[in-house]
C-alpha cells in the first residue's frame, strides 16, 4: 500500500478481449471495467471503458502533478527593482503563478488521461 493508502503508482491499462485492467508497476490490478459491444447497459461501450480504465489510471499522477502545483504556486514575483509584485487580471482578481516545471507535470498528467492510443494486451 502507497503511503496515502492507495496502490502506489504509476498505474498503466492493459486488456483481454473485453476488460481493461489498471495495473500498478508491480502487477498489482488495481481495477478493471468490462465493455459490451454495442448494448451500452449496464456496461459502458469500449471507448467509453476505454477512457474510464485511462482516467483511473493516470489518478496518482495526476494528484502528485497538482499537489506540486498547489506548493509551487505564487502571488508574487520578484520585479527588477527587487520588490514582490502581484498580477491580477482584468477584473482585478490576482492571478496565481506557477513555475513552468510543475506546469509541464501536470500537462503530462492530464494527457495519460486522455490517451489517443489502444492498451497493451494482458
Amino acid at each position: 500500500m502507497g503511503e496515502r493508502g492507495h496502490t502506489k503508482g504509476p498505474w498503466r491499462v492493459k486488456r483481454t478481449d473485453t476488460t481493461y485492467y489498471v495495473e500498478s508497476a508491480e502487477g498489482v490490478r488495481v481495477l478493471s471495467t468490462s465493455w459490451h459491444g454495442h448494448i451500452r447497459k449496464p456496461y459502458p461501450l469500449k471507448g467509453e471503458a476505454f477512457a474510464n480504465a485511462n482516467l483511473a489510471a493516470a489518478a496518482p499522477d495526476l494528484v502528485e502533478a497538482a499537489k506540486d502545483v498547489i506548493a509551487s504556486r505564487s502571488s508574487t514575483y520578484k520585479a527588477r527593482n527587487g520588490r514582490s509584485v502581484g498580477i491580477q487580471d482584468d477584473s482585478g482578481e490576482m492571478v496565481w503563478l506557477v513555475p513552468f516545471g510543475q506546469m509541464a507535470l501536470l500537462e503530462a498528467a492530464l494527457s495519460k488521461a486522455t490517451p489517443t492510443g489502444e492498451a497493451s494486451d494482458v
